[in-house]
């Protein structure tokens, strides 16, 4: 039959009452103490990558025939404003020509650039300017005949030597006109018609070129004009069909469905960088690394600080994958230092801390680590009371269970003494000793190799107090 503490004790504390009030006047206690609960530590942090900006030579071919007069003030401040749509990723060269020149004057050009790299040539600082609207875009008109294709091979050919152009960089040309190229085509009773071999020799011309540049990348983007307004005349068989067969060539994987011809007659070209920005890739050099912080370690800390030590890596699926306790060590850099070169690819990246997690394998970018743990669970073999109790009265539950009394498996009752240390080890958690705990009071010593108390549990004891 179970008896319940509160029956027995009123059965005691009657018992004791008979005995005398005056000896025995003490009112019942309770005493309750909870060692602190386990700590849970978590990291959280990513690897690293290096961004080359790609190189971008962006060359405008611009209008400034008769015929530029017609183009809308609209249209003209929308060419304009297509530069400051160009991506900030890039590394980029912009330079603007004019369609038309006078003995092909191949050193009239504006050129503005971001880049920190790669320095101008002498000729091209001289003729540098910081604002799209300095680079003579629509400039005075000249009357030549328009052959807007040969012009921009011309400038283009000359310019692979010079270093204007740079080896290796995505190279787009943007050619703006309300015209066509009349070297190549021409209209004969309503009808366009092709200059025998003119069209091929200059795609011949675009092709080695894109060869001798080493180019990644090379686009002709045709601002021309695709339906009616004053002054134009469309030019399906010079400009749109070089801007349709280049970008087919290119390799673009923007899927542009303007296939890189724009419309002059109306002023929607904000979209005319949108897909190029997209379609141009950044260079990512991922890093790799042998070693992690343990952010939450502290310099006076050890491997034995803890409980299980958990490492997850996170791939770009976001879940986070327990890695084998195989697969890493607990790493603490030696005495009198504070920063470890965690790359393990030859690169550089210092850290301060004092303990770090040490991949067997190589984590490269982009994948993220997540370091988890909780505080070393605490082991504890005696019960300190600060009232001296009656011995007989004494009633200790752990979690709610009853201990019983007993000097090999139970609770044994001390006495008023000093405990260097009333931690005791554990079987599983060497070292759940230290540090020590120091206490002074009235001991109550667990005996047993199941009775004892740990991190985060209740425990309670009932008695009555010693007369005064």
């Amino acid at each position: 039959m179970k008896i319940y503490w509160s029956v027995i004790y009123s059965l005691l504390l009657a018992t004791l009452v008979s005995c005398g009030g005056e000896q025995f006047g003490t009112t019942p206690q309770s005493s309750t103490s909870a060692p602190d609960p386990l700590k849970v530590y978590e990291s959280h942090s990513c690897t690293n990558r290096t961004l080359i900006s790609p190189k971008v030579d962006i060359i405008y071919v611009v209008d400034n025939s008769g015929s530029s007069f017609d183009i809308q003030d609209s249209v003209k401040a929308a060419v304009k404003n297509t530069v400051n749509t160009i991506s900030k990723d890039f590394d980029y060269r912009v330079i603007g020509t004019t369609l038309l020149m006078a003995g092909n004057d191949n050193s009239n050009y504006r050129v503005m650039t971001n880049s920190n790299e790669d320095p101008l040539p002498t000729e091209a600082l001289s003729r540098r300017v910081f604002n799209p609207n300095d680079l003579t875009f629509f400039s005075s008109p000249i009357r030549e005949p328009e052959a807007g294709l040969r012009r921009t091979l011309d400038f283009m050919e000359y310019h692979k030597t010079t270093g204007l152009l740079r080896q290796g960089a995505y190279h787009l040309v943007v050619l703006v006109s309300n015209g066509r190229d009349d070297s190549v085509e021409y209209v004969q009773n309503s009808e366009n018609k092709n200059f025998p071999g003119e069209y091929e020799s200059r795609h011949a011309r675009f092709v080695q070129l894109k060869a001798d540049l080493n180019t990644q990348q090379l686009r002709f983007m045709a601002v021309t004009a695709k339906t009616s307004c004053t002054g134009s005349k469309t030019s399906n068989l010079s400009y749109i069909k070089m801007a349709n067969q280049l970008y087919a060539e290119s390799g673009a994987s923007d899927n542009n469905v303007n296939r890189d011809s724009y419309d002059i007659c109306s002023s929607g070209l904000s979209n005319l960088f949108t897909a190029v920005n997209s379609s141009i890739q950044k260079i990512v050099i991922p890093h790799q690394y042998r070693y992690w912080p343990i952010t939450f370690a502290q310099q006076t800390d050890s491997e034995t600080s803890f409980g299980k030590v958990d490492v997850y890596r996170i791939n770009q699926s976001g879940t986070p994958q327990l890695m084998p306790a195989t697969s890493w060590s607990w790493y603490s850099v030696p005495s009198g230092t504070s920063s470890l070169n965690i790359r393990g690819d030859g690169g550089s990246e210092p850290v301060t801390g004092y303990h770090f997690i040490r991949f067997n394998e190589l984590i490269s970018y982009p994948d993220c680590i997540q370091v988890k743990s909780v505080s070393r669970t605490e082991y504890f073999g005696y019960i300190v009371l600060q009232r001296e109790p009656r011995p007989e009265t004494i009633y200790v539950t752990i979690n709610g269970h009853v201990i019983p009394k007993s000097n090999t498996n139970g609770w044994e009752y001390k006495g008023n003494i000093t405990r260097p240390n009333i931690k005791v080890p554990h079987p599983d958690s060497p070292g759940s000793e230290i540090p020590a705990i120091p206490r002074s009071g009235f001991m109550i010593q667990l005996h047993g190799t199941s009775n004892y108390y740990k991190s985060g549990d209740n425990v309670q004891v009932n008695f009555i107090p010693a007369a005064i």
